[in-house]
């Protein structure tokens, strides 16, 4: 039998993936994540929470705040996450430029004497497969999030 490999190129669009995010945020992380606030970098790159009235200039008017696919400007517009069960701000925020890493990460290959760790790499792709498929649920979505913010799967 021969084996090898097909690699095909998806074009993953500003809705898909705010389509993602809508799913993670109203679905697969609400067990964890209780609260999304939009954020942008200010001049000294940092990050500051977006009024509504910059939201509507950002081109907001979308509900939810984040089916916005206009909103994303990679590394300087996000969304600051809320853990309610440890009653914190994740310090990261959930980016474009995260999320696009989370589509592409592969974790490497453990040597002989190393255990594998992390997230199950076949499992990944098969949940990064259902997305370029659009046939995604919530926690797929869920583990694109938790990737794009914390680079492993932390709420299992």
């Amino acid at each position: 039998m021969r084996e090898f490999q097909l690699k095909t190129e998806t074009v993953i669009t500003d809705r898909r993936i705010a389509d993602i995010v809508v799913t993670a945020f109203e679905g697969g992380s609400s067990y964890w994540c209780s609260k999304a606030e939009p954020v942008e970098r200010d001049d000294n790159g940092e990050w500051q929470l977006i009024s509504a009235a910059r939201f509507e200039v950002l081109g907001g008017g979308h509900e939810p705040m984040y089916d916005n696919p206009e909103y994303w400007d990679n590394d300087k517009r996000g969304y600051r996450l809320y853990d309610e069960y440890d009653e914190i701000v994740i310090p990261k925020v959930l980016t474009l430029a995260g999320i696009i890493k989370a589509l592409q990460w592969q974790q490497p290959k453990p040597t002989p004497k190393e255990k594998q760790y992390g997230i199950n790499p076949n499992w990944y792709r098969k949940v990064v497969d259902r997305i370029k498929d659009e046939e995604y649920d919530a926690a797929d979505a869920d583990a694109v999030v938790q990737i794009a913010v914390f680079n492993e799967v932390v709420y299992g």
